[in-house]
């Protein structure tokens, strides 16, 4: 319902504090059959290539040598698949915007030098942040199935258009 609003809302368009409102638009940028529907109508099909996320993080060798055939590109390259920047969770997501947004905004105004403050806005906003590996927040059941409710059928569409059997997307906890 939230997101409905958001999306009707020209004043949130207008004043989101990230800039972009799409990025706020959680359940229909999960909508994938348009998306990928654009793609296959415009693209010829043998420069399509669609891969799963889940295989890329499950086998990213495979996942990539399948990529590098698809691309003609030789498949003996083995390039690092060390995971770099880790996901970290914001704590508070207000005073992350305020330090990217306010701060800079107030020195400004001021006439303060960039420099003044040094490193200190990085270090705080890197105290308001924590690893994502920690223990992830279960879902409501009334959200989880809302939420498999609102996506089902697009899921059903995706799977048949990409002919990727994605039911365990259905039961992922």
């Amino acid at each position: 319902k939230e997101e409905e609003v958001r999306f009707a809302s020209k004043a949130f368009r207008r004043n989101n504090p990230h800039g972009s409102y799409r990025n706020y638009l959680y359940k229909r940028s999960g909508l994938y059959y348009d998306q990928i529907k654009t793609y296959i109508d415009l693209v010829p099909q043998e420069n399509l290539y669609i891969e799963l996320f889940d295989n890329l993080k499950a086998k990213p060798k495979k996942t990539l040598e399948r990529l590098f055939t698809f691309l003609e590109v030789d498949t003996d390259f083995k390039p690092e698949t060390t995971v770099h920047n880790a996901s970290q969770k914001v704590k508070s997501a207000k005073l992350q915007y305020f330090i990217r947004q306010k701060v800079p905004q107030m020195r400004n105004s001021l006439g303060l030098p960039k420099g003044l403050l040094g490193n200190l806005p990085n270090r705080i906003m890197k105290m308001n942040t924590s690893s994502s590996d920690k223990k992830k927040q279960l879902m409501s059941s009334s959200n989880r199935s809302e939420l498999e409710s609102f996506f089902r059928e697009d899921l059903e569409k995706t799977s048949q258009l990409i002919n990727i059997d994605l039911s365990a997307w259905h039961n992922q906890s």
